[in-house]
């Protein structure tokens, strides 16, 4: 190794290498990424690679646990490259990618792992005066997996990746790729895959098609794969429509003319306003393989006069189904059963009105599937005008290639002009009066101009003891009687204010409700106790005059003036009797004298006292 760094020293190569020694025939594809961590020089530095599982598996090489890494200025022949310092990257993660086989795939399709190396590093220490210019990151591994068909003796060819990175004070980290699926791809039928990146920084992406690599070295030349004729880092796939990118989405299209396993390459050019400032170099390869004749599945609306990207119209008001079908030939020519996965797209509105299962199986004995998508707005929506809803049902087979069919509509969800109903009260005194133990009634009446509503009246801020019955569905016109006897526990807080909301069922978010508002302020009873007759002389002789005591005019009272009860004493302080009774008689069975009474009207305690004169002849 000391050798090789002081090659590499001579030459001035800034390279960062990811070295195996191993002859594996299982790489894929991969790239490099530098991201920016926020914190002054610290970056995170990473390679991703793809992997043949099964060939790793058939040959028993293992999964390197660590790659060490170069640093270049440079990835084009010269003897002006300048070496720096090398970096061992551990490895981070190691699982299998998904299989987008389009039903197409059979036993022995390629599995594929993506294994992850990534460190995070002060990048300052290891450009050392580099750090203020452009720099280069590369990484070469062999071998590339051997049964790729464009290129000559690929088990015999290394696979070489370089990012190209502005420098350090730019604090910039490069395009990130979405993670990859593991593709197969039918010949001779046109088909597109997003091979597009996002860069952190927002900055402008410009996608390529450029021939893979299979060398990096400063010591050597830096060399592309070598191809089998026909083919180039321009023309990888051959088709009727060859493998083409979109150089601002990076969507990758062809028609492939050939089965076979295809490498290729992608440039992708990051540019800050209009300056280029850094590039990544991505391999991949796709599946290219012959797949059976698929009639593809057919969804539409059972009633012909429906067209594809029909507007559908229904009332806000009403419940409308439209028959649809799903057919696929295929399940009654081949004699086979089929699943068709079927997926709604209902926008704003609600997928909740769709009730199509999410798959449906079709066989020779059954080769059409009916259903209904019905509409119930009223229960799902609330809109006050007229709103339009375009939607698509999507359906794909289970056969390969995997075959799909769009219904697309709109639904016209139609609102009526709508009259607002009327809520009133009668008698409408505003605030109510009433006194503790008094009956306060009213009657409360709702009305609407359109014929067709259903109407509902509801009461609110209900107070324990009144009387209302809520109603509905009445037409036109509801009402229903309002009373309350309102309890001394009422005149805390005292005033209540009542709602009464009358609703049609229009289904609209306006004009759709009326609301009253009655008040009702609880009073406590005037009293006074200056009408009481309070005498003070009690004769029990049996000449029916004075000849028991009682008090005439004790009022009923109210919730905080009323008779609790009197008391009455001899003068050495012995009750002698009590009651509670505001129409109380007392008949004296004791001796003549002086005797002293006490009224408790709970606000206040009136006392005096009464002369008891009985028959002389005693």
């Amino acid at each position: 190794m000391s050798k090789t760094i002081s090659r590499y020293i001579t030459f001035l190569t800034f390279y960062i290498f990811l070295s195996h020694q191993s002859f594996a025939t299982h790489i894929i594809g991969g790239e490099l990424q530098v991201k920016w961590t926020g914190d002054g020089t610290i970056y995170q530095v990473t390679l991703n690679t793809y992997i043949n599982e099964i060939s790793v598996s058939k040959y028993g090489y293992g999964v390197e646990t660590l790659q060490t890494v170069y640093f270049t200025t440079s990835v084009t022949p010269s003897n002006n490259n300048t070496y720096i310092n090398q970096l061992d990257l551990p490895l981070v993660y190691n699982n299998q990618i998904a299989t987008n086989d389009n039903f197409c795939a059979t036993a022995d399709v390629v599995r594929t792992n993506l294994l992850i190396y990534s460190k995070t590093v002060d990048l300052a220490q290891y450009l050392g005066s580099w750090s203020a210019r452009t720099y280069y990151i590369t990484w070469e591994l062999c071998c590339r997996n051997e049964i790729i068909t464009n290129l000559n003796a690929p088990d015999n060819q290394d696979i070489a990746l370089y990012l190209q990175c502005p420098p350090l004070f730019y604090q910039n980290s490069a395009p990130i790729f979405k993670p990859l699926e593991n593709e197969y791809f039918c010949k001779d039928v046109l088909s597109t895959y997003n091979m597009s990146a996002t860069d952190p920084d927002g900055d402008r992406l410009v996608y390529s098609l450029s021939a893979p690599l299979q060398a990096i070295d400063p010591t050597y030349v830096t060399r592309e794969v070598s191809w089998n004729s026909g083919y180039s880092g321009s023309n990888p796939i051959p088709g009727t429509v060859p493998l083409t990118i979109n150089s601002s989405s990076g969507m990758l299209t062809f028609n492939p003319s050939q089965v076979g396993v295809y490498c290729f390459g992608i440039l992708v050019q990051e540019y800050r306003g209009n300056v280029k400032i850094g590039e990544v170099k991505k391999d991949y390869q796709f599946n290219v393989q012959i797949c059976p004749i698929n009639n593809k599945p057919v969804i539409g609306f059972k009633d012909t006069s429906i067209k594809d990207e029909d507007t559908l119209t229904v009332k806000i008001s009403e419940k409308k189904c439209f028959p649809v079908y799903i057919t696929d030939i295929d399940a009654s020519v081949y004699g086979i059963t089929e699943t068709i996965y079927v997926t709604a797209k209902t926008g704003k509105y609600p997928a909740s009105a769709f009730n199509i299962p999410s798959q449906i199986n079709l066989d020779g004995f059954r080769n059409t599937y009916n259903t209904n998508i019905c509409f119930d707005p009223c229960n799902l929506l609330h809109i006050s005008q007229t709103t339009y809803y375009p939607m698509s049902i999507i359906i794909k087979d289970n056969r390969c290639p995997a075959q799909y069919d769009t219904l697309i509509f709109t639904i016209r969800v139609e609102v009526d002009p709508n009259a607002k109903p009327d809520v009133f009260i009668n008698p409408f005194v505003n605030p109510q009066v009433v006194k503790v133990d008094s009956l306060v009634t009213f009657g409360v009446f709702g009305t609407d101009a359109d014929a067709g509503d259903l109407l509902s009246l509801t009461m609110y801020n209900r107070r324990d003891g009144m009387v209302f019955q809520d109603v509905r569905d009445s037409s036109q016109t509801i009402s229903s009687p309002f009373s309350w006897r309102p309890s001394c526990s009422d005149l805390q807080p005292g005033t209540y204010t009542v709602e009464f909301i009358v609703k049609d069922n229009s289904c609209l978010l306006t004009n759709n409700a009326d609301t009253v508002y009655q008040t009702i302020v609880v009073v406590n009873n005037e009293v006074s106790l200056e009408h009481m007759q309070v005498t003070n002389l009690i004769t029990p002789n049996g000449d029916g005059l004075n000849d028991y005591y009682y008090i005439p005019g004790i009022p009923v009272g109210n919730c905080d003036t009323y008779f609790k009860g009197i008391e009455i004493y001899n003068r050495w302080g012995a009750r002698i009797f009590y009651s509670q009774d505001r129409l109380f008689e007392w008949h004296p069975d004791v001796s003549d004298g002086v005797y002293y009474y006490s009224l408790d009207f709970n606000s206040e305690l009136r006392k005096g006292w009464l002369q008891v004169l009985g028959d002389p002849a005693k």
